[in-house]
C-alpha cells in the first residue's frame, strides 16, 4: 500500500503478481505418467514435424506477401513478417511516432483476431514498441532486437501437438490473414 497513486501504478507495471503452482504440478504429473520413453517419443514426433511445420508456415506467409524469418538456433518457434500491416508513411501528415503507433494498433488488432479465432501458440510483435519499467526504457520491447525493421508474428511447433492440430492451425491462420486483409 502507498498513499501515492503513481507509486502503486509504477509497481503494478513492473510486478506481474504471484504465479500459480498448478501448471508446474500438472506438468510434473504428466511427465511422471508418460515416463522417460513416452517423453522421448513426443520429442521425436515434434522433431519429425518441424520441417513440414516450417514449410507450411513459409507457404502461408508467401501466399499473403510475407516471408519466413530464418532463425537457425531456434527450432521451436518460427517467425514471419507482418509487413502487410505497414502502410507507407505519409510524411506530410504524420510523425514517425504517430506512424509507429498506428502500425502497432494494426498489429494488435491482427493478434486479437488470431486469438479470437483460436489460433493458439502465436505472438505478434509490433515494430518500435517501447516500454518504461522501473525507470528504465526498453526500446523494441517484446522483439528479439531493439531496432528490428519489421513487425512479425511467431508460431510454435509445440511438444505434443498432433498432425490434425497442425492442419487446423494453418487453416485458421490462413483464414485469419484473408479476413484481416478484407476488413482492412
Amino acid at each position: 500500500m502507498s498513499p501515492t497513486k503513481t507509486v502503486i501504478e509504477t509497481i503494478g507495471k513492473v510486478y506481474a503478481g504471484r504465479a500459480s503452482a498448478s501448471p508446474i504440478v500438472d506438468l510434473f504429473i504428466t511427465l511422471l505418467s508418460m515416463g522417460l520413453s513416452g517423453y522421448k517419443r513426443i520429442l521425436e514426433k515434434r522433431a519429425q514435424q518441424l520441417p513440414a511445420f516450417s514449410q507450411r508456415l513459409d507457404d502461408v506467409a508467401k501466399r499473403h506477401g510475407e516471408r519466413l524469418l530464418i532463425c537457425p538456433r531456434n527450432d521451436i518457434s518460427f517467425g514471419i513478417t507482418l509487413d502487410f500491416l505497414a502502410r507507407p508513411i505519409r510524411v506530410e501528415e504524420e510523425t514517425e511516432q504517430s506512424y509507429l503507433e498506428d502500425i502497432k494498433a494494426e498489429v494488435s488488432r491482427f493478434g486479437a483476431m488470431l486469438f479470437s479465432r483460436c489460433v493458439s501458440g502465436t505472438r505478434v510483435v509490433p515494430r518500435g514498441e517501447s516500454k518504461s519499467m522501473g525507470g528504465e526504457q526498453f526500446v523494441g520491447f517484446g522483439s528479439s532486437h531493439s531496432n528490428y525493421p519489421h513487425a512479425y508474428m511467431t508460431a510454435a511447433c509445440a511438444v505434443g501437438v498432433s498432425d490434425d492440430e497442425i492442419e487446423e492451425f494453418f487453416a485458421r491462420l490462413d483464414k485469419t490473414f484473408t479476413e484481416f486483409k478484407k476488413r482492412k
